[in-house]
């Protein structure tokens, strides 16, 4: 982890000053997890910086509210719950931008915990890159019973941690930031736009890309950690072929809007190659010769890539795509 002074020393040299930045949380029917999350953002480190927490409560019917009361009313940094009746996460996200008014916007997951230094190193690479978009890293929290599989890398991904990445870099088309743990400077959805409420997934996603179009560069730093906490039931095939599915078929639908048709069927083509000559032959070598994990991580990805072409296609010739 960065020394605090090393950050602070950054940031002063950045010249970002004391910069306000919301943090937004946004939630629905996991009030203990969410309990949980915020209780970590309550021990943040926010020496020269001014710091709230929003959570934005989309739709809970439990003990949300009572949750968010309870935290606020003993924690040091102001801990605040707006109510978005509009079903899904880009609307709830948009929200939370909507009611914040400082310069900066975190975003994070009711399912995390973040390390004590994560706003500061967040805020040292945006200082050091002079970047408006910067992400962190994501490690995985596997639940009792799990916490000794030697998961492979991709699936990994799939759960959600950052793999591939042990040093500062460049976002790019491949290594994308995720919503759960990014820092946003209010400028570029003033130029951007909002998250996109019609995506049924990969909002964030999304976001960047047109955040990459306008110009802006993101930054990644290992430095800005927080743990994913992956619940039991969420470590089977069953769910992990699911977000297989849900992959393909988003990034499928994401290609189609931002390629169009006739691009799209040259895309189309350059994967499938790249499916037979280089995935296939890899899952089929991993079949001789891995381990349970490392085959269960080469049929994810074959999954995934088995979708993007199908739902692809589908795309091309004007068949219609179920939306997983």
């Amino acid at each position: 982890m960065a020394d605090r002074q090393r950050v602070e020393s950054v940031i002063e040299r950045g010249g970002v000053g004391a910069p306000s930045v919301t943090v937004v949380v946004c939630t629905r029917n996991r009030a203990e997890g969410l309990r949980r999350a915020l209780e970590s953002l309550t021990k943040l480190d926010v020496a020269g910086l001014r710091v709230d927490v929003l959570v934005v409560d989309n739709g809970s019917t439990d003990h949300t509210a009572g949750v968010v009361e309870e935290v606020a009313a003993t924690s040091s940094i102001p801990v605040a719950r707006v109510f978005e009746p509009t079903p899904g996460v880009a609307n709830a996200r948009q929200r939370g931008v909507t009611e914040t008014r400082g310069d900066w916007i975190a975003f994070f997951d009711d399912d995390q915990l973040a390390e004590p230094d994560w706003l500061h190193n967040l805020f040292a690479l945006a200082a050091a890159k002079d970047a408006k978009f910067v992400g962190g890293r994501v490690v995985l929290s596997l639940p009792e019973g799990h916490a000794g599989r030697d998961l492979a890398p991709f699936t990994r991904m799939l759960l959600g941690a950052s793999v591939g990445m042990p040093a500062a870099c460049r976002y790019d088309m491949k290594t994308t930031p995720g919503a759960g743990n990014m820092l946003v400077h209010r400028e570029v959805f003033e130029r951007v736009g909002p998250f996109d409420p019609a995506l049924h997934r990969g909002e964030d996603t999304d976001f960047y890309m047109r955040a990459v179009d306008a110009g802006f560069a993101a930054w990644y730093t290992p430095d800005a950690v927080v743990h994913h906490c992956i619940p039991a039931d969420r470590m089977n095939d069953a769910y992990l072929y699911r977000l297989c599915d849900v992959i393909g078929n988003g990034t499928a639908e994401r290609d189609f809007d931002r390629f169009g048709r006739m691009k799209l069927s040259a895309v189309w083509i350059a994967r499938l190659g790249q499916t037979a000559l280089s995935l296939f032959p890899l899952w089929a070598w991993a079949k001789l010769t891995e381990d349970a994990e490392g085959k269960r991580g080469r049929r994810c990805r074959l999954r995934v890539a088995r979708r993007y072409l199908r739902d692809t296609a589908r795309f091309v010739v004007g068949l219609p795509v179920e939306t997983v």
